[in-house]
């Protein structure tokens, strides 16, 4: 309960980013406790100022800060419901800091409802609606909030009694507390009037935490106006309005759903059809968008115009051969640019938005080395230049160029050093004077850079190393809206305000990935794509008889299951946000998440053969590393997790037959190799010499099974030999069969595996028997097939069963945002 709780606060409090507001980082695991890292605040509750008999200056400056604050939360539908003087710290240079959203309840996903048997919060700050178990709103946070700062005026509770439920019995009656002024002669009418209205026994009465912050400014400038008080005093407190009101719109600029140009946003699909919509790109009118669309993920993509509001989408390419990329619009409207990618060669095309697919139209722009599709390329706009990623001279990194459409000019723009991946997705600023771009220093390890058109002035404006996939800038060029993992493994909409972009506003979130934003040039629109792939587990007989039953599932992706010998499952889902591993019993019961790394992607998990450790894949700040946690033998309960292979890149884990070796892939060399490493440490050897990635050592510890990144086929070698000297490889299972690299599972006496789909005959769940040599069918996978690890297989210890991934619901849609302001 203290876990879920913790958690609670933790979602609560990082979904609002307010100065007034504790900033939550991050929850990790420590060992076996929960940890959440939040901001350090400097200084004090306010229960230690309850006694000083503040004047109304002070009062109105620290009541107005704790309303802007809990009006941003219930602005975002969040209830604090737990206001009193210690959940409020006040810092040496006079910002209050509003914190422990443990209680928070979320109006727009859940009842904020409590059970009259079961109170929950603090006894003497509850509202009477929330002592009597009602249906709670905004209005319970500001009686608590008047109860403080009644406190605070009066150096006394409103309603004190001997214990916290005679107090709370009081707050329950008819009683109506004295005005704070009869307790401080300091407090005037105004503010005696605004702390009496927020204890108002029914909630309608009570004013909104908007009205409060209008009013307490109002109480405020008016005690500044005193004659009584110094010039020192006045100019003080001048500086000091001037101070808060620059801190208030800073505030406005940075805090979510707090900037005037996203403040409230329709949310709507572009279009109703199936299949797979993506790379939306909004026209410079606003009017209309241009995306791409298939009927199925693996049919060719075309390009299609819709307007917004307006009849069905209008089809503009036709690809009978070559895959096509994101298209951009020409600063005038009049025309579409793309990249298409042929077997051995690419290029940047045109055509007119007035075009009749297959009429010829397209016009070819430049050729480019190495077409990337998923790479994004912009229009400058003054229409003269497009930029574009493409492969750097002489070394293995991508670059951006800008390429002139007038002189037929091209040139490097970006230079990123040795070690990384490169730059993608450069983004032109409304202006024309700067682009945006993605770099890549490893698996999605990205952050966002600023570059001037001239090649000078590089600016970095995220230090998150998590996934970007895809940005856009805003009209007025004062932010970027950015799609990233920066919460998670989920990617959301976010805002960076390029003038203070540590303090992001998150746009979109759901349970899927919300990607490749886009935004018009000269409107408030925006667009984007929500991509479902919803995997679940499904259990089989072995025997390929029966109906196969769904083991685990959730409205997520669960998928990278492997049984251990004693049944337990382990398997990867993306359920809370993150992509970790859980494990459960056997029949899919208890289910329990046994990671917290809250971003960096995990894969391929594999039991050491006595079921106490689990091995799988990290990426670590972008570099990938083979890792492992020890886990219960009874209880499904999991330790630390501790890096295997250190000092070179590792993935694609497997045990010895014996628990004492490590198998991994690496590719330091260029090419992928399965190196052998001690578990208790030392020197790594590799294993394999003419390629090699996914591993399983037999149980009798004789042979090595593996398949191979670019080797077609199932392969062996004799582990006595491998270690020793370079031993010839014999293949196991080749054509006609055609095994997936990390789609087969190895038990006993045979090799169950996923045979790829050919133009013949669909894919198909098979299993090879060890001793016979025979191939045998146990299921055909006739529904869309995706070679990218997420439909695995597993076989159970007794070898009756078998585990796989299937791929239930799945789907990309462009949805289209406008402000309502």
């Amino acid at each position: 309960p203290s876990a879920r709780r913790l958690t609670l606060e933790a979602k609560a409090a990082s979904a609002l980013n307010h100065p007034n507001i504790v900033t939550v980082y991050e929850v990790i695991r420590h060992e076996d406790t929960v940890v959440m890292a939040m901001e350090l605040i400097e200084g004090h509750s306010l229960r230690a100022l309850l006694q000083t008999r503040l004047d109304a200056h002070r009062m109105a400056e620290i009541g107005m800060q704790m309303a802007q604050a809990l009006s941003a939360a219930h602005a975002a539908g969040i209830l604090h419901c737990d206001i009193k003087p210690e959940n409020i710290l006040l810092r040496p240079d006079g910002y209050v800091k509003i914190l422990d959203f443990g209680l928070a309840h979320n109006t727009a996903r859940e009842s904020a409802v409590y059970s009259p048997d079961v109170l929950q919060g603090t006894l003497r700050y509850m509202s009477p609606e929330q002592a009597r178990g009602e249906p709670l709103t905004g209005a319970t946070d500001i009686f608590s909030f008047g109860l403080t700062l009644y406190e605070l005026a009066a150096g006394r509770h409103p309603f004190w009694a001997e214990s916290p439920f005679d107090t709370l019995h009081t707050i329950l009656s008819d009683a109506r507390p004295a005005p704070p002024s009869s307790f401080n002669a300091k407090i005037p009418a105004a503010l005696d009037a605004v702390i009496l209205r927020m204890l108002e026994k029914h909630p309608a009465a009570r004013p909104d935490a908007a009205q409060i912050v209008r009013e307490l400014a109002e109480i405020r400038q008016a005690a500044a106006r005193k004659p009584e008080r110094s010039w020192y005093g006045m100019i003080a407190a001048a500086l000091l309005l001037c101070f808060l009101v620059l801190g208030y719109f800073v505030w406005r600029g940075s805090a979510r759903r707090s900037s005037s140009e996203f403040a409230d946003l329709r949310i709507q699909p572009l279009t109703a059809q199936a299949g797979w919509e993506g790379d939306p790109a909004i026209s410079p009118d606003g009017q209309s968008v241009a995306f791409t669309w298939s009927e199925r993920l693996d049919s060719p993509k075309e390009i299609y115009v819709k307007r917004i509001g307006g009849d069905e989408p209008v089809k503009l390419t036709n690809s009978p051969s070559g895959d096509i990329g994101t298209p951009v619009w020409s600063p005038d409207g009049t025309r579409i640019a793309f990249a298409r990618h042929f077997p051995s060669s690419g290029a940047i095309y045109s055509i007119p938005i007035s075009s009749i697919p297959g009429s010829g139209g397209e016009q070819k722009i430049v050729d480019v080395a190495q077409v990337d599709l998923s790479a994004a390329i912009d229009w400058s706009p003054d229409g003269t230049e497009l930029a574009f990623t493409d492969a750097a001279p002489n070394v293995n990194r991508r670059v951006i160029y800008l390429y002139n459409l007038r002189t037929g000019a091209k040139r490097q723009l970006t230079f990123p050093q040795d070690g990384l991946w490169g730059d993608w997705d450069p983004k032109f600023s409304p202006n024309g004077t700067t682009i945006a771009f993605k770099r890549v220093s490893g698996f999605w390890a990205d952050d966002i850079y600023l570059v001037s058109t001239t090649g000078s002035g590089l600016r970095r404006i995220t230090f998150d190393q998590r996934g970007i996939w895809g940005h856009a800038w805003t009209a007025d060029g004062k932010s970027l809206i950015v799609s990233g993992q920066r919460s998670g493994t989920v990617f959301s909409i976010w805002r960076y305000a390029i003038a203070d972009p540590a303090r992001p506003e998150r746009i979109a979130q759901g349970e899927i990935d919300a990607i490749t934003p886009t935004a018009g040039r000269h409107t408030r629109r925006l667009a984007w794509v929500n991509q479902l792939w919803d995997f679940n587990i499904y259990r089989a007989p072995a025997s390929g008889g029966g109906t196969p039953s769904r083991l685990i599932a959730s409205t997520a992706r669960d998928q990278d299951m492997v049984l251990s010998r004693s049944g337990r499952i382990a398997f990867i889902s993306d359920r809370s946000g993150t992509r970790e591993i859980w494990i459960a019993n056997n029949d899919g019961s208890r289910q329990v998440q046994v990671t917290n790394f809250n971003g960096p992607p995990l894969a391929r998990p594999e039991w050491s053969g006595d079921g106490r450790r689990l091995a799988f894949e990290a990426r670590l700040n972008g570099k990938i590393s083979v890792v492992a946690i020890d886990c219960d033998p009874v209880e499904l309960h999991c330790g630390r997790p501790q890096r295997l292979v250190t000092g070179m890149p590792a993935e694609a884990p497997g045990w010895s037959s014996d628990g004492k070796f490590i198998y991994f892939a690496s590719d330091r060399d260029g090419h992928f190799q399965i190196w052998r490493q001690a578990v208790s440490g030392g020197r790594p050897v590799q294993i394999t010499h003419q390629g090699g990635y996914l591993s399983r050592e037999s149980p009798d510890g004789k042979w090595l099974y593996f398949t191979g990144a670019q080797k077609a086929g199932l392969w062996r070698i004799p582990t006595a030999a491998s270690a020793r000297t370079p031993a010839a490889a014999e293949l196991v299972i080749g054509t006609p069969y055609n095994v997936q690299t990390d789609g087969w599972d190895l038990s006993g006496g045979q090799i169950v595996f996923i045979d790829r789909p050919s133009e013949s005959r669909p894919a198909a769940i098979r299993a090879y028997n060890l001793a016979t040599r025979k191939v045998r069918l146990i299921r055909m996978l006739n529904d869309v097939f995706l070679d990218r690890g997420d439909i695995g297989v597993a076989i159970s210890p007794d070898e009756r069963s078998i585990l796989y991934t299937q791929l239930d619901r799945s789907g990309a849609n462009v949805i289209v945002a406008e402000s309502l302001h």
